[in-house]
């Protein structure tokens, strides 16, 4: 097979993407992009990941032409585990949360006031230009509620293209946590474990991380207009 341009690998996992999808991503991309420079200026990214104790995150392998991209659909599976809520600039970490149950718009609200309100007002306080919230499309961020709330508080978010984690710079650091977690740690036994443990790892996190993870947003959005919408290398 290797001499036909054709090799075993194995795929990234990406969402499924419509070609209605691929367009509001390239729209999105081309909104930022000001001659080449992005214009977001300073993003709060947020989002909620579930950490199980069993991930199932297998990748299986398959043959494609060393030519092409190699992917694969990402499907979430469900476990014993803990969900949390995180936020990050380039400047460094904000305020992680463990959360209860599921995530209605009533608790969202909750989370943002206790977390997100505190950090952002001291981000403006402390670091000059515009700052906005990053949230995806879930529909406890994007309900009538939690719009309330954040026109209440004078926040300015992103209006967030779908099924875009590679545009979500947190999403690299919840897949670094759980390699730590699943690599340098014994297989927890208990929630309990998961939620101290991954405190612990969120703390190991550098300012110099998070500018590695954010830093240079407009190669992102590049690459989105580059794939005319589609898929991306992150």
């Amino acid at each position: 097979m290797g001499e036909n341009g054709f090799k075993r690998r194995l795929p990234h996992l990406k969402p499924p993407l419509s070609e209605v999808n691929k367009a509001k991503r390239l729209a999105f991309a081309q909104k930022w992009m000001t001659d080449g420079v992005c214009t977001m200026e300073n993003v709060i990214w947020t989002d909620e990941s579930r950490v199980a104790s069993h991930p199932n995150n297998r990748r299986v392998s398959m043959w494609t032409n060393t030519a092409d991209p190699c992917y694969q659909v990402k499907m979430h599976s469900g476990g014993n585990s803990v969900m949390f809520w995180g936020s990050f600039s380039k400047h460094g970490t904000g305020p992680l949360v463990s959360l209860q149950g599921t995530m209605d718009s009533k608790e969202y609200v909750t989370v943002l006031k206790e977390n997100l309100i505190p950090e952002i007002r001291l981000a403006k306080r402390t670091i000059p230009g515009t700052w906005r919230l990053m949230q995806d499309n879930a529909p406890c961020h994007s309900s009538k509620q939690t719009k309330a709330f954040l026109a209440r508080n004078s926040v300015e978010f992103i209006d967030w293209p779908p099924y875009s984690p590679d545009l979500n710079p947190i999403e690299n650091i919840w897949h670094w946590m759980k390699s730590v977690l699943e690599t340098e740690f014994p297989v927890c036994n208990s929630a309990e474990e998961i939620e101290a443990r991954f405190f612990e790892i969120w703390g190991t996190i550098t300012p110099e991380m998070c500018q590695n993870w954010c830093g240079g947003y407009e190669r992102r959005l590049l690459d989105v207009i580059a794939a005319n919408g589609g898929y991306t290398k992150y």
